[in-house]
């Protein structure tokens, strides 16, 4: 390449954008153009005949000795060094030099120069932020997680490493399945499945309960809120995750309070107020009696007034019965469930069948009357509004689960209005919830009202 400094060649040069230093191979600057000059702080020809050195900080001595003896050798030099203006003040220059064969009869180095200074300013400050977000997201209380489209985790933060027991490289390239469960497969009972973002279309921007699973295999409940950002043209995902146990704990103890306030509520209601008024009922019988023998007229009202305190009696006692807690440690949550049809069938005259799979019984007595619990609210609710002529009820226990089943063949709903409101809809799923499983009523596809509750077995107890 050869440079001639002519007038023409130093007019055009001086065009250029960019600052241009040419310097002999010793470093001595042979010419600068406007640009340089105007980085630098230097009047025209201010910094001609000087060494370049006399640019650059002490600190950066060496690298422009790495510029001229590159250059020298005939190979391209670049890199980022302070550069000294005029006041003594630095400024960050992008440097690119080569070596020239020809300036003004003699070989030299061609240098050009950018000033970066806000450039770097700014990756200074994106260092920052991101050592900052960073130290934010390991600090942050919340367990928080990042993951693909596909489920891949991406980073996760060391509140979520210690709820999950696992180790940072633990997790890497891990599905996010890998900790999260959300459903029981209806086809097969056993298979837990897995967060699939490609079907749940409303998981992003909603609190969803689901369940975690630890490094122990231990399944625990769980709340996840998702949120999805654009980065790159790809799809990433936050998910921000709590852990329940404790509140669930304090909902359990809550419902085992309201159980033993309402058993005593019953108890009253049968041993006071029931006696109470199979005295009277019998006051008023042996009163009728005697009118009657007297051949009062009254005796007819009386008799009535009988009658009407013997329907009280029956129907607070029935209110208490079902009020009372049931007995199901001694009978077991079969029997108890296969009365409650038989009664159901007496009262209603709805046939009212239970079928219990082998080795049924549920041994945790809260799981059992929290089962009882829905059973009976769901036949109520069935017979009450959906007017059946047939209710079946299945239970079946494995190793894994406790699966309760409800199907009626009332009128039910359409596909498009599942009740989602009543408190008694919502006692349900809240029982199952605090169990930590799942509550779903669907209409089937044999136009029958389907009501399934699924306790995995291994989270009947949160410590």
């Amino acid at each position: 390449m050869t440079v001639q400094t002519s007038t023409d060649s130093k007019n055009i040069i001086d065009c250029i954008q960019h600052g241009v230093i040419i310097t002999d191979l010793k470093g001595r600057i042979i010419y600068t153009n406007s640009a340089a000059d105007k980085i630098f702080g230097y009047g025209e020809d201010q910094i001609k005949g000087k060494f370049i050195r006399s640019l650059y900080g002490d600190e950066d001595v060496t690298p422009f000795l790495k510029v001229v003896k590159t250059c020298f050798h005939g190979e391209s030099v670049k890199g980022n060094w302070h550069g000294i203006k005029s006041n003594g003040t630095k400024v960050w220059l992008d440097v690119r030099a080569k070596k020239v064969d020809n300036v003004d009869g003699f070989p030299g180095c061609v240098i050009s120069i950018v000033e970066i200074d806000k450039l770097i300013q700014t990756k200074e400050k994106l260092k920052e932020v991101k050592a900052l977000s960073q130290n934010v997201f390991e600090s942050s209380t919340d367990a928080i997680i990042t993951f693909d489209k596909d489920g891949s985790i991406l980073s996760s933060n060391r509140a979520l490493r210690d709820l999950f027991s696992y180790k940072k490289s633990e997790l890497e390239e891990q599905s996010l399945n890998f900790l999260l469960l959300t459903q029981f497969n209806e086809d097969d009972e056993d298979k837990l499945l897995g967060l699939d973002l490609s079907v749940d279309k409303n998981l992003t921007g909603e609190s969803k309960e689901m369940r975690g699973r630890n490094k122990n295999g231990e399944l625990f409940p769980i709340e996840i809120t998702v949120s999805r950002v654009a980065w790159r043209n790809k799809k990433i995902f936050t998910g921000i995750i709590r852990d329940l146990t404790a509140r669930r704990n304090l909902e359990r103890r809550i419902i085992e309070s309201g159980q033993e306030e309402r058993r005593k509520i019953g108890s009253d209601l049968h041993d006071g107020l029931g006696q109470m008024l199979t005295g009277t009922r019998m006051l008023t019988e042996n009163l009728a009696k005697k009118l009657k023998i007297e051949g009062s007229k009254a005796a007819e009202d009386v008799e009535e007034i009988a009658m009407m305190i013997r329907e009280a009696d029956e129907f607070a006692r029935t209110l208490a019965r079902g009020m009372v807690q049931v007995d199901i440690e001694k009978k077991g949550l079969s029997v108890a469930i296969q009365e409650l049809c038989e009664q159901t069938k007496k009262l209603t005259g709805v046939s009212c069948e239970f079928h219990d799979f082998e080795d049924a019984e549920v041994y945790d007595h809260n799981l059992a009357l929290h089962l009882y619990r829905i059973t009976q609210e769901a036949i109520n609710n069935a017979i009450r509004h959906g007017k059946p002529d047939n209710v079946k009820v299945r239970l079946s226990n494995n190793e894994r689960h406790t699966a309760l089943y409800i199907v009626d063949d009332g009128t039910g709903f359409s596909e498009e209005k599942i009740p989602n409101e009543g408190s008694g809809i919502e006692i349900m799923k809240y029982r199952a919830r605090v169990m930590g499983g799942i509550f779903e009523i669907i209409r089937t596809t044999d136009e029958k009202t389907q009501i399934r509750c699924v306790i995995p077995n291994n989270m009947q107890h949160f410590e």
